[in-house]
């Protein structure tokens, strides 16, 4: 009898335990739940806060560095973004008008049009120069794009 009263007792404490830990394990994510409520709280009040204490003296006494930082942030997210709308700006290609070939088709049509007419233009020439020394694509021909990984004309991967 006395090992069917060892074998309770184990079951029962293993039980225990088991019921522990997983109120322990609940008991630490409620925690760390809550803890992360706080910290986002805490950053919508020191997003509220911190344009005052940026005026203010006395808010700003003692957290010089910590404003001196979000300011460095500041400018460096500003002109990240400048980067990143002129690189939008300079590589987005765009049909001239609704149907129309997109400027590398329109370039590599007017070269081999042959109805186009000669001008002795200069700026004309050196278009016409800095056109035959442009990179094409190896598998249409079109003129390609400065930095360009794909052909604008037809779509295909563009090496080196």
């Amino acid at each position: 009898m006395d090992f069917f009263q060892d074998l309770t007792r184990a079951v029962d404490q293993a039980t225990e335990s088991a019921v522990r830990s997983g109120k322990s394990a609940q008991t630490k994510s409620h925690i760390a739940k809550l803890q992360r409520q706080r910290e986002q709280l805490l950053a919508k009040l020191g997003a509220a806060l911190y344009p005052m204490a940026r005026e203010n003296e006395k808010l700003r006494a003692g957290n010089e560095q910590l404003i001196e930082s979000i300011e460095r942030i500041d400018a460096s997210i500003k002109q990240l973004e400048a980067q990143l709308l002129d690189l939008n700006t300079r590589a987005a290609p765009r049909p001239t008008q609704q149907g129309a070939p997109w400027p590398a088709q329109a370039a590599t049509a007017q070269r081999t049009s042959p109805t186009r007419e000669a001008t002795p233009d200069s700026a004309q020439a050196a278009a016409a120069q800095e056109d035959a020394q442009a990179p094409r694509c190896s598998h249409c021909n079109a003129q390609l794009l400065p930095g360009a990984s794909f052909c604008t004309n037809c779509g295909q991967h563009v090496i080196g």
